[in-house]
């Protein structure tokens, strides 16, 4: 990542969302909308309008701006944005903000970790609105309303007829304006550039969230709060290592909650917050609603205008983005979706009239009862696992393909889902959250008011929510939904809400130390910082990791890395194949990213169908295109990335110039080895028990090729004995527990290659694999690399 790509960032945060969502909030303000003047709540409430406006600017774009002249069509969105801000210094009665020495500090901590982290982590993947982006910079999406064919035809299916509207807009108006100042670039790098703002948008969400409950000492509180967000799985995946709209959308989820403590009915944050949340991503939604539900029952309906209020701010974002799931209405299109809206504000309106204020009291007995929630959702969850969820992955003849991955895999207990899935999580504080958000309403009376009751337990009642659909197979959602409901409840949610949940657990138990009002902050420091201990040296490797940097961005994995630039460079007009046993596989759902047109898995016979194609290949799949190409006389090149890993680029023009100087004379991957280490007399790789070696000779193929293997004895205790099945004559090669670089056990063997020039042999160890001290790996000799 280019420091121009932080740069722009950096600016578009400040001048093209927060600016612009300040001068909303004023040009609201004058109108009657009430919304809070402290400093956090000022600057965050300036954020979730910057949401709206660069999310509905960013819908404007998909639909009615041709991207032909991208610079202009930015400079276009910027003056809009300019313009807004303009207009709300003009409304503004009050330009000041107080001073406030805590949200400096955490300003301070989130912007250094944000530029690390933009650094450390120069990409933003696994994001369905950055392909969104990216389709339509590169016009494969998008621009409806100026596409060939009547005006009111068009009108018409845009508002009736179902169509394509991106669900979730928020992020992608977040990266758009910067995504089209630098076209040169994929918007996965450009978009890595607002981890900068997401890590301050952490630091102040968890500095507002302290305040809001009350919670002393507020400096440390907010800290703590962050450094678990940080140090979480949420926080290695989430903010680090993605930046992705789902970590934007919990934070602001986790801001309209605190928001609607204590809040009055005319207040505007709660909803505020909530719709910002829907925009920036779908996986807010099923959490907040469920918040929400519970927040109204458990008042007794005593909160009806405030979530009319809420609805009211909230209810676009979410018909917006039922349509752009492609759900019930996306055939019906837009007006139906937002028309149900509507109708939905006017009965909670008329019931609001209806009730003239009158609510249900929540007796003491009664909240006694409620502070049952959290222990028998837990225990129900306990009871449901194991379970089965089948996701559907594609079709054959019509019938679906389905697959079951882990927690609704049928084999993952409720004690591993709640305190184990995750190792980068603090098992620790895992173990405090679900022993304190069980007991702690029972035990406590200051958790029985309505909000902290919903808020110990919108989580659980979540996920055993989308269990009990999953065991009793209920259509409501898919299992594909089902399964992300249930495994965002310890993937994400267990970093943003897991500190708050044990301090307010803490203090509700703490009643006799109340001269003490640090304490409960205190023992929660003490729970993080033990938990933190016992997996700190897989936080620091993945910290002190250094990306591998290309032209086009960067990322952790060498192969990985080069098969990404590769696709941004030569695959923006081609298709993609991805060999399933290759290196390559391991990211095989980022390459799309990267702008390829089309990508898929490797089949051979997809070789020179389309007019240019990209194939990640391994050996044999290399040797295979490299035929066909040869038949059908393509042009191309082939670039090799490491063992078993070619990328290569095919044109099928009939001029057959394809270049091979990027293959060897001879190729030779083993499969059941680990990566190669440098020694002190040259490099390596630990084998295990079986393996398998491939050799291939592209030049020569159907001949008898002849190599020499050399292994090293791992163990100084044992003799072992390698049995190498498949040359043209079974061999068995001692090797003596003095073998090492200086005097290695050698074996000659002998192969004879098929008609793609392809020889495969089967390496056995007659001993068991050992681990050496603090390795997991499962090694049985050494093999000195590479084999010449």
């Amino acid at each position: 990542m280019t420091i121009s790509i932080v740069i722009i960032g950096i600016l578009f945060a400040v001048f093209g969302v927060v600016l612009p969502g300040w001068g909303l909030k004023q040009i609201l303000s004058t109108r009657g909308m009430h919304f809070r003047s402290d400093t956090l709540s000022t600057i965050l409430s300036s954020f979730a309008l910057g949401v709206h406006i660069n999310a509905i600017l960013f819908l404007a774009a998909w639909t009615f701006a041709p991207l032909d002249h991208p610079i202009s069509v930015a400079a276009a969105l910027i003056t809009l944005n300019l313009a807004v801000t303009i207009a709300g210094w003009f409304s503004a009665k009050d330009v000041h903000l107080s001073r406030d020495p805590a949200a400096v500090v955490m300003l301070a901590m989130g912007c250094v970790i944000g530029v690390f982290a933009a650094y450390r982590f120069p990409s933003t993947l696994d994001s369905i609105q950055v392909l969104q982006v990216q389709n339509l910079i590169l016009g494969r999406a998008g621009g409806q309303l100026v596409a060939d064919g009547s005006a009111v035809t068009k009108l018409w299916h845009f508002f009736f007829g179902g169509i394509d509207v991106p669900g979730q807009s928020g992020f992608a108006g977040l990266l758009f304006v910067p995504s089209l100042l630098r076209v040169d670039m994929p918007v996965v790098t450009v978009a890595a550039a607002n981890k900068v703002l997401l890590f301050v948008l952490a630091a102040f969400v968890s500095l507002y969230a302290v305040r809001q409950f009350r919670i002393k000492p507020v400096l440390l509180g907010a800290t703590l709060v962050f450094a678990n967000m940080a140090l979480s799985k949420f926080g290695f995946y989430g903010l680090f290592e993605t930046g992705k709209d789902s970590i934007f959308a919990l934070l602001m989820a986790l801001a309209s909650m605190a928001a609607s403590l204590n809040a009055a009915d005319e207040q505007n944050e709660p909803g505020l917050y909530m719709s910002s949340a829907i925009l920036l991503g779908a996986i807010s939604v099923p959490y907040l609603m469920m918040f929400w539900a519970l927040y109204f029952l458990f008042s007794g309906g005593a909160i009806l205008k405030r979530s009319y209020r809420l609805a009211a701010w909230a209810i676009g974002a979410l018909m917006i983005s039922v349509v752009g799931m492609q759900a019930s209405f996306a055939r019906h299109g837009l007006v139906p979706a937002l028309a149900l809206g509507v109708f939905i504000l006017w009965g909670m309106k008329i019931f609001e009239r209806w009730t003239r204020g009158r609510s249900f009291k929540i007796n003491t007995q009664t909240g006694i009862v409620l502070g049952f929630i959290p222990l028998l959702c837990f225990f129900g969850i306990w009871l449901v696992m194991p379970i089965v969820g089948r996701i559907v992955i594609g079709f054959e003849n019509g019938i679906p393909i389905t697959e079951s991955y882990a927690p609704l895999d049928g084999k993952m207990s409720a004690a591993y889902f709640l305190l184990g899935m995750y190792p980068m999580n603090n098992r620790w504080l895992a173990v405090a959250i679900v022993l304190l958000s069980s007991i702690s309403p029972i035990l406590s009376p200051r958790l029985r008011t309505p909000f902290l009751l919903a808020f110990f337990s919108f989580l659980p009642v979540t996920t055993l929510f989308a269990l009990l659909n999953v065991k009793f197979n209920i259509s409501l959602l898919s299992h594909f939904n089902l399964w992300d409901i249930t495994r965002d409840a310890v993937q994400w949610c267990l970093g943003v809400f897991g500190v708050l949940l044990t301090i307010l657990g803490l203090q509700a138990r703490s009643d006799r130390f109340r001269s003490i009002p640090a304490l409960p902050v205190l023992v929660a420091t003490v729970i993080f910082v033990i938990g933190t201990s016992l997996n700190y040296q897989e936080h620091l490797q993945l910290l002190r990791g250094k990306p591998i940097v290309t032209r086009s961005g960067g990322f952790d994995n060498p192969v990985s890395a080069a098969a990404m630039d590769f696709t941004w460079r030569e695959a923006r007009n081609s298709a993609v194949y991805v060999s399933k046993e290759s290196p390559f596989a391991r990211d095989f759902y980022s390459y799309q990213m990267f702008g390829a047109r089309k990508f898929d898995y490797f089949d051979a016979l997809v070789v020179s169908t389309e007019s240019e194609q990209v194939f990640l290949a391994n050996n044999r799949d290399l040797a295979l295109v490299l035929r066909v190409t040869e038949t059908k006389r393509s042009s191309g090149f082939v670039q090799a990335v490491a063992d078993d890993a070619y990328m290569i680029k095919a044109v099928n023009d009939g001029k057959g110039e394809l270049d091979l100087g990027g293959v060897p004379p001879t190729i030779v991957s083993i499969a059941g080895a680990y990566d190669i280490e440098a020694g002190t007399q040259g490099s390596f790789r630990w084998v295990s028990p079986q393996s398998a070696l491939t050799i291939t000779r592209l030049r020569n193929p159907g001949q008898v090729f002849c190599t020499k293997l050399r292994f090293i004895n791992a163990w100084s205790s044992v003799d072992l004995r390698v049995r190498i099945e498949g040359g043209t004559a079974n061999v068995e090669v001692p090797i003596a527990r003095g073998a090492d670089f200086a005097t290695p056990a050698e074996v000659s063997i002998c192969a004879a290659t098929d008609s793609l020039g392809l020889a495969n042999l089967r390496l056995v160890s007659d001993q068991p694999h050992q681990h050496f001290p603090n390795d997991s790996r499962n090694i049985a000799y050494g093999l000195i690399w590479p084999v010449q």
